[in-house]
C-alpha cells in the first residue's frame, strides 16, 4: 500500500512560513505610540491649555446667559410700562368725561342747601357723592378743594382777588370749581377766588 501513496506533498506541507519584509511593527504602521500619547496628555502645558479652553467656554456661556436674562427683564419691564400707560390713558379719558357730571352734582347739592326742607334728600345725595369720591380716590383721582389754603398756581386757577377780613392775604376764599389730580398728575386746576387781605390792609 505504501507504493500507492503520492510522492509529492501538498502545498500546505511544503510551503514554509513567509517572513514579514515590511520591517514595520503594527504600532509603527498605525502611526501612533500609546506611551507618547499618554505622556502628551499628562503634559502640564497641554493640561493648562485644555483648562483655559474650558474656562473660556464657561465665561462665554455665562455672558450669554446674563445677556439673555437682561433682555428678558427689559422686555418684561417694557410690557408692564406699556400696560400701565394704556390703563392710565383709559382711566384718564373716562374721568374727564365724568367730571362735568360731578360738577353738576355738586352744584345741585349747593343749591339745595339754600332751600328749606328736603334735608333727607340732601343727606342722601351727600352720601352718594361721598361714595363716588371714595371710589374715584381708589382709582387714583384726588379732589382739589383748597378753601383757606395758600394759593398754588400749579394747582389753582385764580378767577379774582377779593378783600376778606377772615382769610389772610394769598389764601383761597372760596372754590367755584373743584380741581382733580390723577395719580399725582394734574387733571384739572381748581378755579378759586383768592383773598387780598382785609379792607384796612387793602387801603393801606
Amino acid at each position: 500500500m505504501a507504493e500507492n501513496e503520492p510522492e509529492n506533498k501538498t502545498v500546505e506541507d511544503t510551503d514554509e512560513p513567509k517572513e514579514d519584509t515590511s520591517g514595520e511593527s503594527p504600532q509603527e504602521v498605525a502611526g501612533s505610540d500609546p506611551e507618547t500619547n499618554e505622556s502628551s496628555e499628562d503634559d502640564p502645558d497641554h493640561l493648562r491649555t485644555r483648562l483655559e479652553e474650558a474656562y473660556g467656554k464657561n465665561a462665554e456661556l455665562q455672558n450669554n446667559y446674563l445677556r439673555k436674562a437682561a433682555d428678558l427683564d427689559n422686555f418684561r419691564k417694557r410690557l408692564i410700562r406699556e400696560r400701565e400707560e394704556i390703563s392710565s390713558n383709559a382711566i384718564t379719558g373716562l374721568l374727564e368725561d365724568i367730571l362735568p357730571a360731578l360738577d353738576a352734582f355738586r352744584l345741585g347739592l349747593q343749591a339745595t342747601h339754600d332751600q328749606e326742607g328736603g334735608q333727607e334728600i340732601i343727606k342722601g345725595f351727600s352720601m352718594a357723592l361721598e361714595q363716588m369720591n371714595e371710589i374715584l380716590l381708589r382709582r387714583g383721582l384726588e379732589t382739589i378743594d383748597p378753601v383757606d389754603q395758600p394759593f398754588d398756581p400749579a394747582l389753582h386757577e385764580a378767577l379774582s382777588h377779593e378783600p376778606s377780613n377772615e382769610i389772610e392775604e394769598g389764601n383761597v376764599i372760596s372754590v367755584t370749581r373743584v380741581g382733580y389730580r390723577l395719580n399725582e398728575r394734574l387733571l384739572r386746576a381748581a378755579a378759586v377766588i383768592v383773598s387780598k387781605g382785609s379792607d384796612e390792609d387793602t387801603k393801606a
